[in-house]
Formats: structure tokens, sequence, C-alpha cells
């Protein structure tokens, strides 16, 4: 599962950070078993490895590496030898780097666009560091940044500021077919995985807190009322049950878990997936529920 960094492909592989634990890990194109890289043996356990990006030549990769699996727009960019697995800090105080042409890496760095000259054959920093766009959309918590270049160097970008720092600011309205509000759930977090019971009288979604703990909340629409499911700070993608009475939810990386739509039971395990996440999808009016898990990531049916 590959969330936050995207990924960089080359000679038939795949190169990606895991959303399980943070690591780069190569896969081939075909699929099959993935490998961890050579530089991420070693590593610290809290680092995260995002934004992977494959230098001309193929033998270097450009990624941000953060001390924080809750912020991995804040950090370093790094070289990364394939070869030998050694590991260089390019640039400090950066993320989400892409190398031009022209012989510079551009980077982000308090949602501003700056470049450095940097030397291919040497895999050495040129020069000063200079900011070139101010006011980019990006994200510190998952590393997103709004830009792209083309190969002839020509750069698209989306004016924005850093919405990771809004991250507990966000609202759920409830609208009607002509585009009225009729409910509205504001300034309670940030919110994700949104389904409506199956009734249609109640929302379940995840609540994030300052971008790291999640829990399952649920919003009546009908009494504008909000209450809490889980307390422990892991759960997310909630799944209501056919008849609406259960809501079933990924619980970190420990499987599978269900709760009680009303809040009256406490969370109990469906099953543990041994240190992998698991994303529920789907549910069928006979109780059959459709997730994945693993890495690389399977779909199974129970």
């Amino acid at each position: 599962q590959v969330l936050r960094s995207g990924f960089t492909a080359f000679d038939e592989k795949i190169i990606y950070s895991s959303a399980d634990d943070g690591k780069l890990y190569q896969i081939g194109v075909a699929g099959g078993e993935s490998t961890l890289l050579e530089s991420m043996v070693g590593s610290a356990s809290d680092r995260a490895y995002s934004w992977p990006r494959i230098l001309p030549g193929n033998r270097y990769l450009l990624v941000t590496s953060s001390d924080s699996t809750l912020q991995v727009g804040i950090g370093n960019v790094e070289l990364h030898d394939l070869e030998t697995g050694e590991v260089k800090v390019l640039v400090q105080s950066a993320s989400n780097a892409t190398y031009l042409r022209s012989g510079h890496i551009i980077f982000i760095r308090d949602s501003d666009i700056w470049a450095v000259g940097f030397e291919l054959d040497t895999q050495e920093i040129v020069g000063s560091q200079v900011p070139v766009v101010e006011g980019v959309e990006t994200n510190s918590v998952f590393g997103h940044a709004g830009y792209t270049v083309s190969e002839n160097g020509k750069l698209l970008y989306l004016a924005g500021f850093d919405m990771g720092a809004t991250l507990s600011s966000g609202q759920i309205t409830w609208v009607d077919m002509l585009g009225n509000s009729v409910a509205t759930e504001s300034n309670y977090g940030s919110f994700a995985h949104m389904r409506l019971s199956p009734n249609e009288n109640e929302i379940a979604f995840t609540r994030f807190d300052d971008g790291a703990a999640s829990d399952i909340f649920v919003w009546d629409l009908d009494r504008n009322t909000l209450g809490r499911r889980t307390f422990d700070g892991q759960a997310s993608r909630p799944l209501w049950g056919p008849d609406g009475s259960q809501i079933f939810y990924s619980h970190g990386t420990e499987g599978l878990r269900v709760v009680a739509a009303n809040g009256t039971e406490q969370p109990r395990t469906i099953f543990s997936s041994q240190d992998s996440s698991v994303t529920p999808t789907s549910i069928s009016p006979d109780g059959e529920i459709i997730f994945d898990m693993g890495n690389p990531r399977t779909v199974y049916m129970m």
C-alpha cells in the first residue's frame, strides 16, 4: 500500500514507500514479492522515507527523509545509491525534490520552491540555494507539493500554502440535491472515509487528531449530534454492517475490528493481520467483507 509518497519506475522496476513502515521497497512491474532497498538496512525504525525519484543513469534516488512518520513533508533531501546502499544528505530542511536536466535540484521548503545546482557526475551540490517560487500548495503532514516540471523545463504549480497546518479545521456538510446546506459539522478536526449508514440517518467517518491519531465518530443527521465510537487513536476506514448495527474498521497495523454502531459495546477484534494494515472496502448484504492487506497488497473476502 503506497501512501503519501507516490513511486518511481524504471528498468521494469518500481520503488515505493510503504504505508506500513515508511521504508523504501522495490518490486517488479509484473508483480511478485517486494524487497527492502539496501539503503534501508539498519535505518532507524522511526524514520520515514518518501517521494523517491530516480536520477538519470538509474543508480541514484532523490529521497525525502523525515524523523517523524507524522510529518513526512518536514525533513531532508537525501541521495540513495541503489548499488551500495550508501546514503548522503544533500539538502537539509527540505522535501519533495526533483532533478532538472539543466543541472539543478528543486525542492520544497516552507511552501516555497527552491533550487540549487547539482553535479550529476560527482553527486555534489553546487552553489547556493535560492527561492524560485513563493506560495505553493503543500502538505507538511503527507509531504505533497503541487508542482511538476516537464522534460524541457516548464514548471507548473498550484499557488497556495501549507494545507497540513489546517488539518484540524475541516468540516462536513450535508447538502440536498439542489446544493443547499442541510446540516454542518465543523471545527472538529480533520475528516476522511465518510460512510452513510444503511438507513441514511447517520454518517460514520475517521477523525484525525493533529494528523496522527485517528478514531471513528458517528454523526446523527436527524439530531445533529456527534458520537465517538473508538478511543485508542488507531481506528480508521469505517464500514457499516448490512443492518446498520455494527461498524467494521481498520485498527492500526493489527487487523480488523468491529464496534456497535450505537456505542453500547466495547470494540472486538475480528482477526489479527500480523503487523499489516487492513483496508476494508465493501460488505455484501450477506455480511461478506472485501478488504486488502499485506505487502504487496492482496484482496481478500471474509
